[in-house]
């Protein structure tokens, strides 16, 4: 399955679009292959410090929840 099909399977569904209509300034930030289902497919969109998760498996669309982004006081030295 191509990768815009799978991006647009999840924007299109009635999950997505009720989750979306709150937060509307997220952005898609990864994509997951689930390695036991080959057309299972984790998709992650932070918003506000978080990252929002969905779960593509099928046809079927499922909001899986949200996490916290782990932050780190390390900086990159050139």
């Amino acid at each position: 399955m191509d990768v815009r099909d799978i991006v647009r399977r999840v924007e299109e569904s009635e999950v997505f679009h009720a989750w979306e209509s709150e937060h509307s300034s997220s952005f898609l930030a990864h994509i997951f292959v689930m390695a036991e289902k080959e057309d299972s497919f984790q998709l992650g969109y932070f918003h506000d410090e978080r990252m929002h998760t969905f779960l593509l498996d099928g046809s079927v669309v499922t909001e899986l929840g949200h996490d916290e982004i782990l932050r780190t006081e390390w900086k990159l030295v050139p």
